[in-house]
């Protein structure tokens, strides 16, 4: 059984700002909070209630809402960097056993709930085919079709992504000028060439 932290969910999932999220009232108008066997709030002088079920089924759509917008980009097998174009900031993930990604959120997830997942985790997944992470450690595709989604083009990638990608792959320092995106993407694309099979040169 994986070990949880119940101070940790608590955190994560019956949050005031989650809370808003639900009911639709804004965190500054909140003004008493009790979480129970439900989510009890005081706002404007009235009551306002949310089940702990909404407030999970919460927790779960706001990171698969999340991963929306993501883009992500095999780097080599099992692995992925997911950027967000509007951030200019990106993550690797993992699938080489169960998922995981090297954000903050994956990490406080892990650490309440033993495993789990987050937007960019959600936006692999969602690439790859799977609806969940129980789908996908189940092996059970969800029956629906996957929209395509156009690859990221290094032309489309900004200076620091680029040279993310490049580190990714083992590419130091690349020849040329490296304060523009050409050099770097020249660099990246002759990297991910396909080299010749010795054998077959001696062979010839």
């Amino acid at each position: 059984m994986l070990a949880q932290n119940t101070e940790l969910i608590s955190k994560l999932i019956f949050s005031k700002s989650a809370f808003g999220r639900v009911t639709g009232c804004k965190v500054g108008q909140i003004e008493s909070f009790e979480v129970g066997t439900e989510v009890r709030a005081q706002v404007k002088g009235q009551i306002v209630i949310a089940t702990a079920k909404q407030m999970l089924d919460q927790f779960i759509a706001f990171r698969k809402s999340g991963a929306e917008g993501l883009q992500s980009q095999p780097v080599f097998s099992g692995v992925y960097e997911v950027y967000n174009p509007k951030k200019g900031s990106g993550w690797k993930v993992t699938t080489k056993k169960g998922v995981s990604c090297e954000c903050p959120d994956y990490a406080e997830v892990k650490k309440a709930f033993g495993t789990g997942v987050c937007k960019h985790c959600y936006r692999v997944l969602q690439d790859l085919g799977w609806g969940s992470l129980q789908e996908y450690l189940g092996q059970k595709p969800q029956l629906r079709l996957v929209p395509a989604r156009k690859p990221v083009r290094l032309e489309d990638m900004k200076m620091q992504q680029l040279k993310d990608l490049a580190k990714e792959i083992g590419i130091g320092r690349p020849a040329g000028d490296k304060r523009f995106k050409k050099t770097w993407i020249e660099a990246i694309a002759a990297a991910q060439q396909p080299t010749a099979d010795l054998d077959l040169l001696s062979a010839a």
